[in-house]
């Protein structure tokens, strides 16, 4: 039995739910709290200080630099030193299609982040209730432009400033209410804090809280912080969730995989938020309503999908054995 220690714990911790720990046992491996029993390390970033000491002390064992986070480890080689890996968005070995975050989060199907899959949720839009919706949400922290610019292979991959700019310049418009944290003084955010745990009072999670929101809104901008192919979350799926018609970016991933032309909007294919802007106003209730519906037919079938194929629930834990099993039998 491989015996595995986690040098950084916390709510991100991979592998910690109770599938995937019963599956890893499956398949030989077992998580451990005693770091003096473990084969193998696993650290959320070669950065953490916590990393950094066990790397120290215990040099001569086996450790595997793991996250779904694109900014927490952005190596583009697997290769760490002859004793470590890493396995990231760029490794292209922790992200393998777009529905990881569709009904779970990642591979913890101990939450679902407000999606169940046998019961996915079913928005009947018409013109009429379109009418009693508010134009645009744009919900997500704000960060600084000059500390957001993200460069991997030449290439700066960084979505925040985009999204920043395009709900700026709608809420500028009137088109657009903002939500989150640490946006500038002078812009009016809906709500600023307690987004992000939820209501303890009415027991319900953030995603509650969140759907429950967008719900009074027509489009809901849902960028995600990094474009990069099958980095996909739990964004878009929430604008379908909530009877939002997604303003999503789609160059740099591979999300055609999943969704067809003409479904979500891509606000890639605009050349200026003016354009986009003056498209949003323009469209039609009908062609509305047709696009959601085709994202709504994707996000019934993804979900269908997930329950009826086992290896759409296990891959990223099959990835993992796979580099526990090649590193550590490596002499």
């Amino acid at each position: 039995m491989i015996k595995i220690y986690f040098v950084n714990r916390n709510i991100f911790s991979p592998f910690t739910d109770g599938f995937s720990k019963q599956y890893l046992l499956s398949k030989g491996l077992i998580l451990t709290k005693n770091p003096f029993a473990a084969d193998l390390f696993i650290s959320l970033s070669e950065e953490a200080k916590s990393y950094k000491i066990f790397k120290s002390l215990f040099w001569f064992r086996k450790f595997i630099i793991w996250t779904n986070e694109p900014r927490f480890n952005y190596s583009e080689s697997s290769y760490v030193d002859k004793n470590s890996v890493a396995m990231n968005v760029y490794t292209k070995n922790v992200f393998l299609h777009n529905l990881h975050f569709l009904g779970s989060y990642h591979c913890n199907f101990d939450v679902n982040l407000g999606i169940v899959l046998h019961q996915p949720p079913y928005v009947a839009l018409t013109a009429e209730k379109l009418k009693k919706r508010k134009f645009c949400a744009a919900i997500f922290t704000y960060q600084k432009p000059e500390k957001s610019a993200f460069i991997v292979n030449k290439k700066n991959i960084d979505l925040y400033a985009l999204r920043q700019n395009l709900a700026y310049f709608m809420y500028l418009a009137g088109k657009a209410d903002i939500v989150g944290s640490n946006w500038p003084a002078e812009i009016s955010v809906v709500e600023s804090s307690g987004f992000e745990s939820g209501n303890l009072l009415e027991k319900t999670e953030w995603w509650d809280v969140k759907i429950k929101l967008l719900r009074n809104y027509k489009f809901n901008i849902c960028f995600e912080n990094t474009s990069y192919p099958h980095y996909c979350t739990e964004k878009i799926w929430h604008a379908i969730a909530s009877g939002c018609l997604p303003i999503y970016y789609g160059e740099g991933t591979l999300i055609y995989e999943t969704f067809p032309e003409n479904s979500f909007i891509d606000a890639a294919k605009f050349k200026s938020n003016e354009s986009l802007l003056s498209f949003l106003e323009e469209m039609t209730p009908e062609e509305h309503i047709a696009r959601y519906n085709l994202c709504l037919e994707v996000l019934t079938k993804s979900c269908a999908a997930r329950l009826a194929n086992p290896d759409l629930k296990t891959d990223v834990l099959a990835q993992f054995v796979g580099v526990v099993y090649q590193l550590v039998r490596k002499p």
